[in-house]
């Protein structure tokens, strides 16, 4: 289809109204919050709520909360940026929640989660957008089991991307991995199991790989105390395998990988939870995975958990890892370590007029060739995230600050960043609508001065 053709087919549906969806609140946590729960359960006295978000549970909208959330936005602008804008959608907003987006070129970039399948009691089934320059595409995914979910997504050249999640086993009952592969050559995606470990439940959450021979992914596994432990899978080009990767503290307490980065086949690097309660960093020097030290936040409560989402690296000596931790004044804050050439916290601006009850997350990083470095994730104003909004920030050296995003809808969660340029940056995740029944995928796009929405 030519570009006029498309162009066409944009004008086209502004005359059409949007459907959506988003998930019910018959969703269940991520196995992550489980691995929270059970961390916390060993460390310290059981919280309120586990650390991690649980993306696609339905909330009912707090107004209060809500309007305290746009007065906090009204105070508090630390970036200069221009004029928002809507730009036209081409397609009907996308059901669902993104958890990951993967860029090759500003025409060429995949996002993927998961969505609803209302004609299955909705049950989970994966979710793969494309980005083609000029409109968002859905390219569906087959899907192994029920209860489907992509949660990563890596582009590998030359051609290929990659995705990797969990579904229900109808057969054995257990939550197993697998992975879609776009093959570039015929434009189709591929599926193919994960390598599990056998009779537990096994995730993963984060993938990257340097070629078609070399990929990583990376998760976790319930052990037979019910206890995650660290899970590690390869590619070489024909199977995934397990490859053993440590845990802190043994069996006696939670560890998980969260997510992934690969920069050559003797070098690659992931993050997640450690010991139970701690930051996790571990390194593959081309024979094995070693955990590498890596500090906690110097204001977390005793005995309370730090966990890290994302990691980004161009070299060994530029690294950001982002997540969350429980600090003293509130339920959770956001965390930012830097690996250059050892691990260590870095001070960075905090949303401001934050409350005891509130909730501050990030849950990916991206690095742009620029150097400069960009987290997302989200803000929530009281314990039980009835009302929440995007959180966007970007750094440059050991400075960062925060950028306002798009305020789209209530309830808006950011999972995932791909940054092209330092002017051509992709984050994606899902909110609520009141006119809809379920979560939108969120889409929001930078390009050097503004944001703007995409459906």
């Amino acid at each position: 289809m030519n570009l006029i053709a498309r162009l066409g087919l944009m004008i086209v549906a502004l005359l059409v109204a949007s459907h959506g969806f988003a998930p019910s609140s018959q969703t269940t946590k991520t196995a992550l919050t489980r691995l929270s729960a059970a961390a916390t359960e060993k460390a310290a006295p059981p919280s309120a709520n586990s650390l991690r978000p649980p993306q696609g549970e339905g909330h009912e909208i707090d107004k209060a909360s809500a309007a305290e959330l746009r007065k906090r936005d009204e105070q508090t602008s630390s970036f200069a940026g221009g004029v928002v804008s809507f730009l036209p959608e081409c397609f009907r907003a996308h059901e669902g929640v993104l958890e990951g987006v993967a860029a090759r070129s500003e025409k060429d970039i995949w996002a993927v989660g998961w969505k609803l399948d209302h004609n299955k009691n909705d049950v989970s089934q994966p979710l793969t957008l494309h980005w083609d320059g000029i409109c968002w595409h859905e390219l569906p995914c087959p899907a192994l089991g029920s209860g489907a979910r992509l949660l990563a997504v890596a582009v590998i050249p030359p051609a290929d991307a990659w995705a990797v999640g969990d579904y229900s086993d109808p057969v054995s009952g257990f939550t197993l991995t697998f992975a879609c592969r776009w093959d570039g050559n015929f434009n189709v995606w591929q599926i193919s199991p994960g390598a599990n470990v056998p009779n537990v439940d096994n995730h993963l959450y984060g993938v990257s790989g340097t070629s078609r021979q070399d990929l990583w992914a990376v998760g976790l596994y319930e052990d037979h105390i019910n206890l995650y432990q660290t899970l590690v899978q390869h590619w070489d080009g024909k199977v995934w395998a397990i490859v053993p990767s440590p845990n802190v503290g043994g069996q006696n307490l939670a560890n998980g990988l969260t997510a992934v980065m690969a920069l050559s086949p003797e070098e690659a690097w992931a993050a997640g939870l450690g010991g139970g309660s701690h930051t996790l960093i571990e390194q593959w020097d081309g024979k094995t995975w070693t955990v590498v030290a890596s500090p906690d936040a110097p204001d977390t409560k005793v005995n309370r958990i730090n966990e890290l989402f994302g990691i980004a690296a161009k070299s060994r000596d530029d690294i950001w890892a982002v997540g969350v931790y429980e600090a003293q004044n509130i339920l959770s804050e956001t965390l930012i370590l830097r690996g250059s050439p050892s691990w260590r916290y870095v001070p960075h601006p905090l949303f401001q007029g934050a409350q005891p009850l509130d909730r501050h997350w990030l849950r990916g990083v991206a690095i742009d060739p620029q150097d400069g470095a960009w987290a997302v994730g989200h803000i929530s104003i009281n314990a039980q995230g009835n009302a929440s909004r995007p959180l966007i920030t970007r750094g440059h050296g050991p400075k960062w600050q925060l950028i306002p995003g798009l305020n789209v809808g209530l309830q808006g969660e950011l999972n995932g960043v791909s940054a092209i340029s330092n002017k051509d940056v992709w984050v994606v995740g899902s909110y609520t609508d009141l006119n809809h029944k379920y979560r939108l995928c969120l889409i929001e796009h930078w390009d050097g001065n503004q944001w703007a929405f995409f459906p």
